[in-house]
């Protein structure tokens, strides 16, 4: 091997210690940027291959009742490529094992060759034709209630009980995210969707010869928008509710604000976590190199040219940089795998094709090299800039005068400690390096804790500030308030809140958005809205109340007015003035006082649904006669809500941040064990001397350990107010339809992160300290100055 090589590999034996941390930094942040960007990669390559190989439609278009015929008329428009009419029923499930009442939509299977939303079958198989009482079951509500096939369902369609035999388990595209009405978060254990041969479902529901939806694909290059107007006045004469596409289909939409929230973590955490490891890097490794200064001139006085010299410490790095490049690819891969299999049992994915990018890769290579190189070419041309006599010599003392500590009452304290302090003002830039670090590090552990606390307090300001209520029902259809008179008799009930809602479409000037608008009472006990400092807001008898976010989408402000488009019964157009604008942290809606809403639906007194406030020791009989109404088309429960709230959308941002939490710790334990070790690199020599002065051990340890403990004291501070605003710039870019983040830190995670560091330091001391006691006095007693 040649000299520079065997040199090499000795000097990283000699600070093994450090080469590890500082790969185990730079690996931290390669590993959000690979998990990230695996996990993302992997889900929408998964999303696409799905949507083409079960033929996920294009558009969708719900009505009332239209006879087969309409179907053909539809489908010789011009850019409409494929069309299939199909029969959606309403179902309440029995469940012997399962207390509350389940609810369904039960779908027509396809008829004919090359039909859209094919099935994937998990287990069993699909109905046979002519069988009336065979149905398959989605496979997330088969797995909440660990349904095999061949099992009995009890189903009542339109009134009429039957018992179904399960013969299969299946998925599909259409419902990835598996909403029931009315819901925001997937409930699989009171929700349920099962698909029948067509024929019998027909006869079920008084269907022969109709249906109720219609989905199709479209040619290539026309879009939805094109097409709507046509089978919009084709369908208004059957009750048609009006043509949405693709991106504004239920499953769709919530898996597409998903993955853009997704997106968002994928890039912005990564890009913090990779550029505070950057700087970290490029920082130590510099700092690092400094101490070679002895040895750039040694090697520089043997004849070695300076592209040699910088070519050899350029390899010293990129050691450093392959392992941290190796470590970080490694952690990510399999972090990203976990994400990536989290993913799929979440949204029900029947396989998901995991891949990792060369693109991917390169970047990681990329951001590794060019951290460690930047820092190691500048440093190293510093030094090879002197003259071999003059590098071999210590570095020159700087000219010190009384420094403001000094005179600032610095003067009464020991000598040591007055060293310590001289050291940090005569050298603010290094002082100034070091706090940055530490404070980054602290930055991003808080950064990491944040989602906690903003899922919590989501939670806590969605279903225990604003929905009050312990069940929820909703009917089939509109009904009079004389229904109220039967929920108000059940057992255990106390109080009973009508509500109504309605599809409609909002328009602002070139702005719409398809949502729904829920009429509530002025003073209602159980569901109320809040302001963004949880104060309610008062329903007004007039005008429409939206959600912030909505508002912002669709660009209106309070005062403006809005056109509504409803989507159900007459199909009326209303211009309606913006009330005001209220907070929620998950979903989009509009609200308006329920007579208010009555009134524009010129339906009288009606309700679609109502809210109970129950004594839940009686929750068992509640369900048992809400089960028997046969207008109760589903119910649901707060506390259920929230479980299913925990299951599905907090369990991946928790995942998600209990990642970064283990990766930000571990950048943080790298940066103060790097930060304490190069701090002894660099004044061994002066530590050494002081001990030949006739300083103890514990008061040379004290001179150096005091000026981290310093240090890292006034980093903690800026690092917490570094990480408050990390957090507000994720919550930020964080928006979706789907949930907003507050900006919210609990004392907690400010406390995890101050002590994580705190610990990091006593431990990285107290292996530095060790080290103080072997520090060469001899070498330093032959030192000419």
């Amino acid at each position: 091997m040649r000299a520079l090589d065997i040199k090499l590999f000795r000097d990283l034996w000699h600070v093994r210690g450090q080469v590890i941390a500082i790969a185990c930094v730079l690996g931290a942040g390669i590993a959000t940027y690979v998990m990230s960007a695996a996990t993302l990669d992997s889900l929408l390559t998964t999303q696409a291959s799905l949507y083409r190989q079960y033929r996920f439609p294009e558009f969708f278009v719900g009505l009332k009742r239209a006879p087969a015929s309409v179907r053909d008329r539809v489908a010789a428009l011009p850019g409409v490529q494929v069309v299939e009419d199909r029969v959606i029923a309403p179902a309440n499930i029995e469940l012997p094992s399962y207390a509350m009442p389940v609810s369904g939509s039960i779908i027509s299977l396809p008829e004919h060759a090359g039909a859209l939303n094919l099935l994937h079958v998990h287990a069993g198989r699909l109905p046979e034709p002519g069988r009336d009482n065979e149905a398959v079951v989605s496979d997330g509500f088969a797995k909440a209630h660990k349904l095999i096939p061949d099992f009995p369902l009890n189903i009542t369609i339109n009134g009429k009980k039957k018992v179904f035999r399960i013969v299969g388990v299946v998925s599909t595209p259409e419902v990835i995210y598996q909403l029931a009405p009315g819901s925001i978060v997937p409930d699989f254990k009171s929700y349920c969707i099962l698909w029948m041969q067509r024929e019998p479902l027909e006869a079920a529901y008084n269907m022969t010869g109709a249906f109720n939806e219609l989905v199709g694909t479209l040619t290539p290059g026309t879009q939805v928008e094109d097409v709507a107007a046509a089978i919009d006045a084709i369908l208004r004469p059957y009750g048609g509710q009006g043509v949405f596409g693709r991106e504004t289909q239920i499953s769709h939409r919530y898996l597409s604000e998903e993955f853009k929230q997704l997106g968002v973590m994928a890039t912005v955490f990564p890009v913090i976590f990779l550029s505070v490891a950057a700087f970290l890097l490029n920082v130590v490794v510099g700092r690092l190199m400094a101490t070679q200064r002895g040895q750039i001139a040694i090697l520089k006085a043997f004849g070695y040219s300076t592209a040699s010299v910088v070519w050899h410490f350029l390899k010293f790095t990129a050691v450093i940089a392959a392992l941290g490049l190796a470590l970080g690819i490694a952690g990510g891969h399999w972090l990203g795998s976990g994400m990536a299999q989290l993913y799929k049992d979440v949204y029900r994915f029947p396989y998901l094709e995991f891949s990792l990018r060369p693109g991917v890769l390169l970047v990681s290579a990329l951001v590794s090299i060019v951290a460690a190189g930047v820092g190691t070419v500048v440093s190293v041309m510093r030094s090879a800039a002197e003259s071999p006599a003059v590098a071999m010599q210590p570095a020159p003392p700087g000219t010190y005068n009384i420094s403001l500590m000094e005179r600032l009452g610095a003067r009464w304290f020991a000598q040591p400690t007055r060293m310590i302090l001289r050291n940090i003002e005569r050298r603010p830039m290094k002082s100034l390096m070091s706090i940055g670090g530490v404070a980054m590090s602290t930055g991003i552990l808080v950064l990491g804790g944040f989602w906690g606390d903003a899922v919590d307090y989501m939670v806590f300001a969605q279903l225990r500030r604003a929905q009050l209520e312990d069940i929820s029902v909703t009917f089939v259809g509109p009904v009079s308030n004389r229904a109220l008179y039967s929920l108000a008799s059940l057992p255990g009930v106390s109080y009973v809140e009508p509500t109504r809602s309605v599809a409609a479409r909002l328009r602002f000037e070139q702005n719409s958005y398809r949502t729904a608008i829920t009429g509530i009472e002025p003073e209602g006990r159980l569901r109320r809205l809040l302001n963004d400092k949880l104060q309610p807001v008062e329903v007004p008898p007039e005008g429409i109340l939206l959600t912030d976010h909505l508002g912002k989408m669709l660009g209106v402000k309070p005062g403006d007015t809005l056109t509504v488009e409803l989507l159900e019964g007459s199909r009326a157009v209303r211009q309606v003035p913006v009330a005001a604008l209220v907070s929620e942290y998950i979903g989009v809606a509009g609200y308006m006082h329920r007579d208010s809403l009555n009134r524009v639906l010129r339906e009288g007194d009606s309700l679609s649904g109502a809210f109970l406030q129950a004594d839940m020791s009686y929750a068992p009989e509640i369900y048992r006669r809400l089960k028997a109404m046969p207008a109760v088309a589903g119910t649901g429960a707060r506390a259920q809500a929230l479980e299913s709230f925990y299951e599905t959308i907090a369990k991946q941002m928790l995942t998600f941040a209990f990642f970064n939490v283990i990766l930000a710790s571990t950048i943080a334990i790298g940066v103060v064990y790097n930060t304490v070790r190069i701090a002894l690199s660099e004044r061994s020599r002066e530590l050494a001397s002081l001990r030949v002065l006739g300083y103890t051990r514990g008061e040379v340890a004290y001179i150096l350990l005091g000026e981290l403990a310093v240090l890292v004291f006034l980093a903690i501070p800026a690092g917490l107010l570094f990480g408050r605003w990390l957090a507000g710039v994720m919550a930020q870019m964080s928006q979706t339809e789907l949930f907003r983040v507050p900006v919210v830190v609990d004392p907690s995670t400010y406390a995890l992160a101050a002590l994580v560091v705190a610990v990091s330091t006593v431990v990285s001391a107290a292996a530095v300290g060790r080290k103080v006691s072997h520090l060469d006095l001899v070498e330093v007693l032959k030192a000419r100055e």
